[in-house]
């Protein structure tokens, strides 16, 4: 078996087929970020953090793993100085570079896109508490730790991530929805999930060419021949019409303002089918860094490590002639850990096509489980137990 210093060869030539050394460089010269020569240099120190992603070891392990002859200490305060910019503009550059692996047409011709937003946990910090937020329970009795939410952009061909917005958790995603839309071009189609969907968003991306196919909130469902803002014009047929909105009050888009509110039509006209619902996730469920910017940049290469493993696939599929959903993503992630440097690409399982119902988010078997924790870890912490040698008994 290849050990990790191995993968960390495999990721290094594997990543600079798509960013190499000298774009990480050009990278940093563009951002205006200065740099001397050492060993943990940029090039280093993104390639290092993409191995710790990939093979989940801990920081004070990467060194042995690596055999790169570096300290935990050393490697952390590499990462800080290497700048947010940087690794912003390097999964920029990653996302474009996978995105020219994806040859497909399409929906109907239409380049599709998925919208998505999920949530992760992190270090109990002051620094992430006052930037994301916690999440209260009902009776205000758990600490919790912080909780970024992230929103995504995924080709949905591809399944290349374009790009990626952190927000508070109690904010909410259709405040910076917008931002995604600059990405899309007149004639795309978007796939979003019900807390994304508003009178606003549909008119801007009506406005703008590109096709939009959302789940509906409950309360935005026209039932019979609706009510309120939402009539029915058209029964097209079982489940199928033709629906009008008419713009609300300003009041209820506080996040837009007077003037863009003014440019919004009046009324739409759209159409109501029953569909399945589509959610993606990025599979991360807490994060370890201690600061906003050590989150952000652990999001960014998490984003072009996702890439990478997609860039993967999507070579294995044109190898054995199959779409690129078909292949294992899980068996990509493996062979790019263990690949040895140099060795040809393996075939990777190929998942058959299958329709089967959503399965429940519960588990058959708890496990062990601690009780909750409702007070700060510090109050509930104990002195060290102390050994006395030679202390008499007491009397009596």
């Amino acid at each position: 078996m290849a050990t990790i210093h191995s993968a960390l060869a495999t990721v290094k030539s594997q990543y600079s087929e798509l960013v190499p050394e000298t774009m990480i460089s050009q990278a940093c010269v563009d951002v205006g970020h200065h740099w001397r020569q050492r060993k943990l240099d940029p090039a280093m120190t993104v390639h290092l953090l993409l191995l710790q992603l990939l093979a989940r070891v801990a920081l004070i392990s990467l060194d042995q793993v690596a055999h790169v002859g570096v300290s935990a200490v050393a490697i952390c305060r590499a990462r800080m100085r290497l700048p947010l910019s940087v690794w912003m503009k390097l999964a920029e550059l990653v996302g474009h570079a996978c995105s020219g692996d994806d040859e497909t047409p399409g929906y109907c011709g239409h380049t599709t896109y998925l919208v998505d937003g999920t949530t992760f946990t992190t270090p109990d910090t002051p620094q992430l508490a006052g930037k994301y937020g916690k999440a209260s329970n009902q009776k205000k009795t758990k600490p919790g730790f912080p909780i970024p939410k992230l929103l995504a952009l995924m080709n949905l061909a591809s399944g290349v991530i374009t790009k990626v917005i952190d927000l508070p958790h109690a904010r909410g995603e259709q405040t910076v929805l917008t931002r995604m839309l600059r990405m899309l071009s007149p004639g795309d189609l978007l796939l979003g999930d019900r807390g994304l969907v508003s009178f606003a968003h549909v008119a801007l991306m009506m406005r703008a060419g590109i096709h939009c196919l959302v789940r509906l909130p409950r309360g935005l469902v026209v039932h019979g021949r609706g009510k309120g803002s939402r009539k029915r014009l058209k029964q097209l047929g079982k489940q199928d019409m033709l629906v009008q909105w008419k713009k609300p009050p300003q009041h209820k888009l506080s996040w837009l303002s007077k003037f863009s509110w003014r440019k919004l039509p009046a009324s739409l006209q759209l159409r109501q089918v029953a569909f399945r619902h589509l959610k993606q996730t990025l599979k991360m469920t807490k994060l370890s860094a201690k600061t906003v910017d050590g989150v952000k940049k652990q999001i960014l290469a998490f984003v072009m490590l996702y890439n990478l493993v997609r860039h993967l696939m999507n070579q294995a599929a044109k190898k054995q002639g199959v779409a690129p959903d078909r292949i294992s993503f899980s068996d990509a992630l493996t062979a790019l850990l263990y690949l040895a440097p140099n060795e040809p690409m393996p075939r990777l399982r190929v998942n058959p096509k299958r329709e089967r119902p959503s399965e429940p988010r519960a588990r058959k078997h708890g496990g062990y489980r601690y009780p909750v924790l409702r007070q700060s870890r510090a109050k509930l912490q104990r002195p060290h137990a102390r050994v006395v040698i030679g202390a008499s008994k007491p009397q009596g």
